[in-house]
């Protein structure tokens, strides 16, 4: 005999064998009915609603004959089951890019323990695993002893989704449970603090990379690491102590601890009591995403390989580890999920760029003759490449240079208050928009407006020369021709007020402050044209040409303040793609958010990972001459 189950969210019927359980039945169908804690009632997450008896737990609704008579169905009329209306997480930051559901990886727990008799007196920990198929660990046993000396009231734990462990007790049900996302990226690192409980996004914060100091880009940061043991330490402290900083900057951002809990109800309440406070041992995961060298430095491996031919780093492998052996000291028991890294220079970073763009399925789809061509560029220190499509995932990465955060520019700053972020000509004159302030320098995005407004004013040619005041066209006002001068025998361009000009060498007898040089112009190019010709390589491996893309996801902090017009006319994008180009932020961060708030999109990541071709550029004739050419701007 079989019984029937009717799923209107799906308007299918479904066959059971009668003393199933209902989950099992839901499961076997793949219903997406959250269950971390197996099936043992404990985690109270498989609510789902049976007309008839309201909400129940499936996991502990045997399907029979009795529940069809109580309910007063005939055997062959199906049993209506409306699923549960999962919790959504959405990033408000970003409509772009995907929500998801809550399925962290340390989800609380619920049981009441029978009482030990003479006549069955088990362990503690014995009675615990049976009743809520939570196994607890040594270093926990002494907590289980003081939580069940009462056998009345219910024990509240904190236990691994993954594995099923108990990582902490907890006295109160209202005791917050905590994550942060981190963005290990080469200048900047953003940290985002979320509650496990309800998704909701508590504070966030960005700083500096202190790792700045031993070398800007991962090349001198991997020279420095290889010279000593002690120097690879200094550089995996420094990140650790940042991110423990971070940690409690980000608590300290959370007023009171009654937001964790909008609603009213017994949670709440306690939240607002004298003596409720968070801690930092309410941070139970963190999960980290950096390029690979990062993520070596971050664990204290040694990065040196990873610098010379055939660049083999020591593991790409994402791993879950205690934070304290990381050096993070935040609980006994907080999670670090370290992110899995693609290849030596497409790293962790990009695996969550991936998931954030919703790229996964170019891998994992079982129809991958429907999936669209699509590209994922995050420009920063490096420039990485993610080609999506039917012929699943390629990867790049091209040494463009720190160009884009303002790095190795004469007046390069970061995206901070006093940068250029913005040009435009005006009736013959420069206008400059600055962050917040007096000029000071110049950033990336602001780098790429000035060149992009001086080519079309005929300041710079297409070769990239800034050209003499002599040599202009009778077009070219007054104005930009007296910005053109020499400091020393290098020719800039002043954006800045200057004093008179020497009427023989051109040098100014008083520099601006403020310039854009011929040097300057020439970091742009190379960091323009490597990255231009990575796609072109990445497009002829997988047979398509530029058109063929259906959209492009600018990725980055750099990515996202770029003007996409300015950028084509510098030829850093393709003009063919104009009106396909969309900026979704710091994918990276984004994406190690998802895997904060679902475990599922970790596994995902282990899954794909394994399966994105990685196309080495060194050495590659296609790359070679695509970047020679594409060092030229475009005609206008």
């Amino acid at each position: 005999m079989k019984l029937n189950i009717f799923v209107p969210e799906t308007n299918k019927h479904y066959a059971a064998a009668p003393g199933s359980t209902l989950l099992s039945v839901l499961q076997h169908h793949r219903q997406d009915v959250p269950a971390p804690c197996g099936g043992k009632g404990t985690c109270r997450k498989c609510l789902v609603t049976v007309k008839g008896l309201g909400e129940i737990l499936s996991c502990q609704q045997i399907l029979d004959e009795q529940l069809w008579q109580t309910l007063g169905l005939d055997l062959d009329q199906p049993l209506e089951v409306h699923l549960p209306q999962q919790q959504a997480v959405q990033f408000a930051e970003s409509s772009l890019l995907p929500d998801t559901h809550l399925e962290p990886l340390v989800c609380r727990g619920e049981v009441t323990l029978a009482p030990a008799t003479l006549a069955n007196p088990q362990a503690d920990d014995t009675r615990f695993e049976q009743a809520s198929g939570s196994a607890v660990p040594f270093t926990l046993l002494n907590d289980l002893h003081l939580h069940s000396a009462s056998v009345k009231a219910p024990i509240h734990f904190d236990f691994r989704t993954d594995t099923l462990e108990v990582v902490r007790f907890v006295d109160t049900p209202a005791t917050p449970m905590l994550g942060c996302a981190f963005d290990l990226g080469t200048t900047t690192v953003a940290a985002y603090l979320f509650d496990l409980k309800t998704g909701h996004r508590l504070a966030h914060l960005s700083c500096m990379n202190p790792q700045k100091t031993f070398g800007a880009d991962v090349i001198s940061r991997i020279e420095y690491a290889s010279t000593s043991p002690e120097h690879l330490e200094r550089l995996q402290q420094v990140l650790t102590d940042l991110i423990q900083s971070m940690a409690d900057e980000l608590l300290k951002k959370v007023r009171h601890p009654s937001e964790l809990y909008a609603g009213s109800g017994a949670q709440a309440e306690q939240a607002t009591t004298p003596g409720f406070v968070i801690r930092k041992e309410d941070i139970l995961v963190l999960t980290l995403a950096g390029n690979t060298t990062l993520m070596h430095l971050l664990t204290g491996l040694n990065p040196a390989r990873i610098a010379v031919a055939p660049f083999v780093p020591v593991s790409l492998k994402g791993r879950i580890v205690p934070s304290s052996e990381l050096g993070i000291n935040l609980g006994p028991h907080t999670l670090a999920v370290l992110l899995p890294s693609i290849a030596s220079y497409v790293g962790a970073d990009l695996t969550a760029g991936i998931l954030a763009c919703g790229l996964e399925d170019a891998a994992l789809s079982a129809h991958p003759a429907k999936t669209a061509n699509r590209v994922l560029l995050d420009i920063g220190t490096n420039g990485e490449l993610i080609l999506a499509g039917p012929s699943g995932i390629l990867a790049c990465a091209t040494a463009a240079g720190p160009a884009f955060e303002g790095a190795n520019i004469d007046c390069g700053m970061p995206a901070l208050a006093g940068a250029i972020d913005q040009v435009c000509l005006e009736d013959g004159s420069l206008l400059l928009s600055s962050i917040s302030g007096q000029v000071k320098g110049i950033c990336g995005s602001g780098l790429v407006a000035l060149v992009a407004t001086l080519l079309d004013a005929g300041v710079i040619d297409e070769t990239g020369r800034l050209l003499d005041p002599d040599e202009l066209d009778d077009t070219v006002s007054a104005s930009l021709r007296q910005k053109i001068g020499k400091i020393g025998s290098h020719k800039v361009f002043a954006l800045s007020e200057t004093g008179q000009q020497d009427g023989k060498t051109g040098n100014w007898l008083t520099p601006p402050a403020v310039y854009l040089s011929q040097k300057d112009i020439r970091e742009l190019q190379n960091a323009k044209a490597a990255i231009a010709a990575g796609l072109l390589v990445l497009l002829d491996v997988a047979g398509l040409a530029i058109q063929d893309i259906e959209r492009l996801d600018l990725a980055g902090g750099f990515g996202n303040y770029l003007n996409v017009e300015q950028a084509i006319r510098i030829g850093l994008l393709p003009e063919t793609l104009y009106g396909r180009i969309r900026s979704v932020g710091n994918s990276s961060g984004l994406g190690a958010s998802l895997c904060l708030l679902n475990d599922q999109k970790r596994q995902l990541a282990d899954k794909f990972c394994q399966k994105v071709r990685y196309i080495e550029l060194s050495g590659d004739r296609r790359f070679n001459d695509a970047y020679i050419d594409a060092m030229l701007f475009p005609e206008e």
